[in-house]
């Protein structure tokens, strides 16, 4: 390291004593040696041509193989290219270049694309430059190549990334919208349906409203877990369950000319993951599976109890396969089938996130995921998922009855969305609250100061000023304040300023459940003596 810098110290040190010819006189006076071996280290790949556009030289750059070289003297590239695998096209791309060089008198630059002998996609920056001699007449063609395969890689990722950000920023948008709507009709279908009389037509057809509203809210769910807004929602999930709920949209994705196979074991199959990213693996097999079938085939999906699996679960996990008869995979897609971006689909068929997206939530579930493949043959993905011994989902017909009560508090509801604000309005009233209501945070604000409150329940997404500043304006007033938000979607960023810790919960929420997180919040607030805040949806 010593010597390193002394020698550094040195350079640095050492005033430039010759001019710019002197420095080429003292280069070109190099032993041929000396200079054979700078080009041939040279990663820039060089060749020379003569007058009659044939291999004078090339260096190992662009050769790759030296024991190509001597053969390639006197070729041509079209002879090269046949050599080499490579459609001959290529080498008539670049002879238009060539060709237009010679014409104009100048180098020419130009991105070159195309796919060698093993299948793999390259791309390189071409320079040409034609040389002439006193009489104007060509004597040599000099050409370079820079090899910017990974750099295209690396660009067009970037690219793709940011599509599905801007992407993900319009779904998360739409879905907040539609959140809101969700909740209103959600939340009405259930208030109507715990009045109604059982049995009745009406009930059974207010029942079907809130069935098909929960199910929008679950494809809801899905878009934002695509634009990566969602909140994470992990329970005990019945797996058998969740892909007969699935199988209609499966069907759907497959298209007529594939045929769906379901076998379920009459055990019972919970996990313990969040039902959105178990149905988004379901999702994205699917996919993969019905393009590796353009001619048609058959899906298999089975959910069994796997005791005692080599795969490396623990005993009694929960085995998820799915296997599709389509082309498969060789051996080196194989190695990188769980790469992010890694794809062999066209640019406008695939991303290379599915297989990945499918690992990380496998992972998240503390699963494990084994993927066979042959060419020709198809292939078989095995999830394993840890067993939950637990009791199946509670029925969701539940009803006020259970949901605890209020002590005549005081909760401001603020919510730009009428609908949701005569929702939650209702049921605190219902559930023996005292509510106030604001459209918006100026409103929320003068209601405050009028009279004192227990609760602020607001949304974090309000035109102007959102939940979270109007939540820190009120605690500035009054610090025994207990707040619980709403969301749509993910909102972390917007309460990292409050400086407490915050729950979260997705919308739509269910009239139960909003009971139950106002109940607690007080409650806890209560018990803390300090201010509470929670997110409710």
């Amino acid at each position: 390291m010593k010597s390193l810098r002394m020698h550094r110290e040195h350079v640095e040190s050492t005033p430039a004593e010759r001019s710019d010819e002197d420095s080429w006189g003292q280069f070109a006076d190099l032993p041929a040696r000396d200079l054979q071996w700078i080009i041939e280290q040279s990663p820039t790949q060089l060749a020379v041509f003569d007058a009659n556009l044939r291999y004078l030289y090339v260096n190992t750059a662009a050769v790759g193989d030296p024991s190509l070289r001597r053969w390639l003297i006197g070729k041509t590239d079209f002879e090269y290219c046949r050599l080499r695998g490579l459609d001959s096209a290529l080498a008539e791309r670049r002879m238009d270049f060539i060709l237009r060089a010679i014409e104009e008198r100048r180098t020419i630059s130009f991105d070159e694309e195309f796919t060698d002998a093993k299948g793999r996609p390259l791309h390189f920056i071409r320079m040409c430059t034609p040389i002439f001699d006193q009489k104007g007449e060509l004597q040599r063609l000099i050409g370079f190549g820079v090899d910017t395969t990974e750099t295209k890689r690396l660009e067009d990722e970037l690219q793709q990334a940011q599509k599905l950000e801007a992407l993900g920023k319009l779904v998360a948008g739409v879905a907040h919208d539609f959140n809101n709507l969700l909740t209103a009709i959600n939340g009405f279908a259930q208030v109507l349906s715990s009045r109604l009389p059982e049995p009745s037509t009406e009930r059974r057809q207010a029942k079907e409203i809130l069935k098909a509203g929960r199910q929008a809210a679950d494809l809801t769910r899905q878009l934002l877990a695509f634009s990566r807004s969602n909140i994470r929602e992990t329970r005990d999930v019945d797996l058998g369950a969740l892909v007969t709920d699935q199988r209609a949209i499966l069907e759907q994705i497959l298209g007529k000319g594939i045929t769906l196979l379901v076998e379920l074991s009459d055990d019972e199959l919970i996990v313990r993951g969040d039902p959105v990213h178990l149905r988004q693996i379901l999702t994205n097999l699917a996919l993969n599976a019905r393009d590796a079938m353009p001619e048609g085939g058959r899906l298999e999906i089975s959910v069994r109890v796997a005791d005692g699996e080599p795969l490396g679960a623990a005993k009694g996990a929960i085995e998820l396969r799915v296997r599709d008869t389509g082309h498969g995979m060789d051996l080196e897609t194989l190695e990188h089938a769980l790469e992010p971006f890694f794809t062999t689909k066209t640019r406008d068929r695939g991303t290379g996130l599915g297989l990945s997206s499918v690992y990380g939530i496998v992972q998240q579930c503390r699963g494990e995921l084994d993927i066979q493949s042959t060419l020709g043959e198809g292939t078989d993905v095995r999830i394993m998922l840890p067993r939950r011994m637990s009791p199946r989902a509670a029925s969701d017909d539940s009803s006020f009855d259970s949901t605890p009560r209020g002590r005549g508090e005081t909760i401001l509801v603020t919510e730009d969305e009428p609908a949701v604000l005569e929702l939650a309005s209702c049921c605190l009233r219902h559930l023996g609250y005292r509510v106030l209501t604001a459209s918006n945070a100026a409103e929320a604000e003068a209601v405050a100061s009028r009279e004192p409150i227990d609760l602020l329940l607001t949304d974090i997404v309000m035109p102007g000023v959102g939940g979270p500043e109007l939540a820190q304006r009120l605690l500035e007033r009054q610090p025994t304040l207990a707040v619980l938000f709403m969301t749509g979607y993910a909102q972390r960023e917007a309460l990292q300023h409050i400086g407490r810790a915050v729950s979260v919960v997705h919308k739509p929420f269910t009239t139960e459940c909003l009971g139950r997180q106002v109940r607690r919040v007080l409650d806890t607030h209560d018990a803390a003596s300090r201010p509470a805040i929670s997110t409710v949806a």
